[in-house]
């Protein structure tokens, strides 16, 4: 029986999946999970990282191949958790991209997490123009007292590794900045 092949979780015994950073999820690393929900619910931005295949390329190909699946359909790093959800909902949205429409299913078009210049480009390039930005509480925090608004800060600079040298010295000189402002507890996050 299909419960059987399942293992010790059959069909339906998870009530509520939540698959979060799904654009990152290979389609096989979540179908496990999916096929043991009762609802599932995924979430993820195709737009941002892509899952990460360990597979070599070929292999990858000939598997495609041997079992006639489209690759871009169901195959990282072309297709994601998030890729195949976005296929079987019944809901859709379409965003004007480079290469025609891009579908996807419900999308969450509110967003909170960053400012100008930052949502602008993002709303542009990945949403054509349709993302809302949350109304943020005005702060006075003591890091925009010292550095300003926030920005781009361009770093020319080449790097043998991850670390780029050139990005190190501008992000000291940043941390000088708030220290010499006199920042106790700075509440500051550095990507890179």
């Amino acid at each position: 029986s299909a419960n059987r092949m399942l293992g010790p979780l059959p069909a339906g015994s998870i009530g509520w999946l939540l698959i979060d950073e799904a654009g990152q999820a290979h389609p096989q690393a979540a179908i496990g999970a999916v096929m043991r929900a009762k609802r599932t619910v995924v979430v993820g931005d195709t737009l941002q990282i892509q899952p990460v295949v360990a597979l070599p390329e070929r292999l990858g190909a000939a598997l495609c191949r041997r079992f006639n699946i489209d690759p871009a359909q169901w195959s990282a790093p072309q297709a994601s958790a998030q890729t195949v959800a976005d296929r079987a909902s019944r809901y859709q949205a379409a965003f004007r991209a480079a290469n025609g429409a891009r579908r996807i299913g419900m999308p969450l078009l509110v967003h909170r997490r960053c400012r100008e210049p930052m949502f602008g480009m993002f709303n542009r390039i990945a949403y054509d123009g349709q993302m809302v930005p949350a109304p943020l509480p005005a702060e006075h925090s003591p890091i925009d007292a010292a550095l300003g608004s926030s920005k781009w800060i361009d770093v020319p600079g080449s790097a043998e590794t991850k670390w780029c040298p050139a990005e190190g010295k501008a992000t000291v000189e940043l941390l000088k900045c708030i220290a010499a402002a006199g920042v106790k507890k700075p509440d500051l996050f550095i990507v890179s």
